[in-house]
């Protein structure tokens, strides 16, 4: 009895569709769109994210160029990105230069890229955490992954925190 029940609430685990990891493309985007209007920001954003942080291999390009760029006194914009990507296929269809320019136009607002920057990082974060507990190494246990991980979550934490009295005090 007990087999059929397990046997029926497996094949109902299985039909549900998997979960995505979590990653937002609109606080990517508006972040990277805000970057490109103002490059100032990155200096600010550059403590908070890495370009693994971003869940799309675009996105991640994009911000690696655009500290190269900008660490050599450069303006990253998106006439002076574009021709660093070429033909990458991991642009959407419309090409780098297009993409560049449709991030630029739609950025909303520069005051928010910290904001964008902690929910980038968190989500990567979570996605990290995410692969850590579906593939441990032999012999890892839940607590060891946790434990692993608790700085970078402590890290984020005091950060934001940090970020958050800043605002306070304005």
């Amino acid at each position: 009895m007990t087999r059929t029940h397990y046997t029926q609430l497996r094949a109902e685990i299985d039909r549900k569709r998997p979960r995505q990891p979590p990653a937002s493309s609109a606080a990517e985007q508006a972040l990277l769109g805000a970057l490109l209007i103002s490059n100032r920001a990155y200096q600010e954003v550059a403590d908070i994210v890495r370009p693994e942080d971003f869940a799309w291999p675009a996105h991640q390009r994009i911000f690696a160029a655009m500290g190269k760029l900008i660490g050599v006194g450069q303006e990253a914009n998106p006439i002076s990105l574009s021709h660093l990507f070429g033909s990458d296929a991991a642009f959407p269809d419309a090409g780098p230069a297009k993409y560049l320019a449709e991030l630029a136009v739609s950025a909303v607002t520069l005051l928010n890229s910290i904001d964008y920057a902690l929910i980038i990082a968190d989500l990567s974060l979570r996605r990290s955490l995410i692969a850590e507990l579906e593939d441990p190494q032999p012999g890892e246990t839940l607590v060891d992954i946790l434990n692993a991980c608790k700085p970078r979550i402590k890290a984020l934490a005091e950060a934001a925190a940090r970020l958050r009295e800043g605002v306070d005090a304005r």
